[in-house]
């Protein structure tokens, strides 16, 4: 085999495996509750049209970006003194430190991968499933909720490493543990220790749209995300961004 082309599928090799480890750190800081790590250590710091979507549409921009991570980390705060209310006996000693992340378990396991580098190895995509699950602090108290979701991923690659250009993340289907997840789905009942938790909303996306319905009896077929495919630029391939 050509030296040259050696190198060049162990460069691509080395491409795939630390796109991999990339998202892998990211899906275990959800898991470990890093909210504050997670724009300085995976996003993009040079491109200004950074992106991050979710169903009903995209944050667009460090700025926006930043915002949605710090109203999560509000909501977890707020939430973890709720419930050290609740429970003195078990939680009153804990610090605030100690405290975050209390009520909270998002575990979202990336299964079957398609990464495609580009050519030029200045950018990739990848795509993947997702069947988790998502404990969260509801009016009603806390919930359990089943996950079947999609991350959709451009990458870019500065400074000699991998980050997150743009990201899509789209739930199919988000519902309660023992629910019927193909039927409308039914809220908890307000209780009212927990009456706080209707004001900890999260930023409305800068630009609405419908990106994933989710799963009803009702629903068309809908396709995955689109697919990535083999390029050389990033100019001659779709974006997962806006």
């Amino acid at each position: 085999m050509d030296q040259h082309l050696m190198e060049d599928l162990v460069d691509r090799f080395e491409d795939r495996r630390e796109i991999k480890n990339l998202m892998g750190k990211y899906v275990q800081s959800l898991v470990l509750r890093r909210d504050n790590a997670l724009w300085n250590d995976f996003w993009s710091k040079e491109k200004e049209d950074v992106c991050f979507a979710l169903n009903n549409g995209y944050y667009i921009g460090q700025e926006s970006i930043q915002k949605y991570y710090r109203s999560v980390m509000n909501k977890v705060m707020v939430c973890g003194k709720i419930l050290q209310k609740i429970f003195p006996k078990d939680l009153g000693e804990l610090s605030d430190e100690e405290l975050y992340g209390t009520g909270f378990f998002e575990q979202k396991p990336l299964q079957n991968g398609i990464i495609c580098v580009a050519d030029d190895r200045k950018s990739a995509k990848g795509l993947w499933c997702c069947n988790g699950s998502f404990t969260d602090i509801t009016p009603g108290g806390p919930c359990a909720y089943w996950i079947w979701a999609y991350f959709a991923v451009d990458f870019v690659y500065e400074n000699e490493e991998w980050r997150i250009w743009h990201l899509q993340y789209l739930e199919d289907v988000k519902s309660p543990s023992g629910q019927n997840w193909a039927r409308e789905i039914k809220e908890l009942p307000k209780r009212p220790e927990f009456e706080q938790v209707n004001e900890l909303t999260l930023p409305e996306p800068d630009v609405k749209c419908v990106l994933r319905e989710y799963y009803s009896a009702k629903r068309p077929f809908t396709p995955t995300p689109r697919i990535p495919e083999n390029y050389q630029t990033f100019k001659e391939t779709f974006s997962y961004g806006m």
